[in-house]
Formats: C-alpha cells, structure tokens, sequence
C-alpha cells in the first residue's frame, strides 16, 4: 500500500484511516506460539497453550465455540507478551475438536486466531485374557498374556 492511499483515505474520514493502517500493519500481536495437537485418554486432561509478543486477553474457541468452564488462564510472561492455558477433560464429544486461541485487537477489528489444534480422545484399553504368571525367584515374576476378546 502506498502513502497516496493513506492520504486519500484519511481525507474520506477517520475509519476508513483506520482501516487503511490495519492493512498496513496487520494484528498487533501475533502467536509465537500456537496450540499443538494433544492425544490423550477419556477423563484425563488435555492441556493447549498458546503464547503472543504483546500482553493482552487471550480467548478460546472448541469447534468454533468458546468452551462454558474451566475459564482459561491468561499469565503475562517476562517482557512483553502473554501466555494462555486451556484444560478440558477428555470426552468422547471432543475427539477430533479443533481447538484455537485468539485475540481481538479492538471492537474495530476481527478477531485473531492462531493455527488450530486438534484433540484425539483415546479409550482406554481392554482388558487382558489368560493371564499367566510364573515365578522367576523370590522377588520377580514373569506375565504373560493373551490379547483382549
């Protein structure tokens, strides 16, 4: 973008400068740290984090959705930028969930969203069949088993 469309836009008033800015300077803040994919089983925790270079609120979406509870965690980090954690216990209606941190820089402007991550939700294993131990000697023992049915 050239200044001639900064000045243009400045004489056709004051949003419209806004605008032009924000296209020469797009997000104040970006991620440094985008949330990574989490494979975990069903009922235990699954935690993302994501990190920006400036300090400011930092928000979440679950498919698309801002999650009811826990709240995330904002915490300023040393120098400038902040950090945000999000827990959520591991469901079968999560498996598969996209999950993405973002921020809004101004109630002008979108919001931002970082690369998504997504959630694999495992169960847990079946039980073993036809467990057999032997003894080895006073204080080991050898198991074996045979594949769930």
């Amino acid at each position: 973008y050239s200044q001639k469309m900064v000045k243009s836009s400045l004489q056709s008033g004051a949003f419209k400068y806004i605008v032009a800015l924000c296209l020469l300077y797009p997000g104040s803040a970006i991620f440094t740290i985008n949330p990574t994919n989490v494979t975990t089983c069903l009922g235990s925790p699954a935690v993302f984090s994501c990190v920006t270079d400036v300090s400011l609120t930092i928000n979440w979406l679950i498919n698309g959705q801002q999650p009811l509870s826990p709240p995330p965690t904002t915490l300023l980090t040393p120098g400038p930028g902040a950090q945000s954690t999000l827990s959520v216990t591991a469901t079968s209606e999560l498996n598969g969930a996209s999950v993405q941190c973002y921020y809004t820089p101004s109630v002008l402007l979108p919001s931002i969203a970082s690369t998504p991550a997504y959630l694999s939700v495992q169960a847990p294993p079946s039980a073993p069949t036809n467990l057999i131990t032997t003894a080895l000697n006073a204080t080991s023992v050898l198991l074996a088993w045979g594949p769930p049915s």
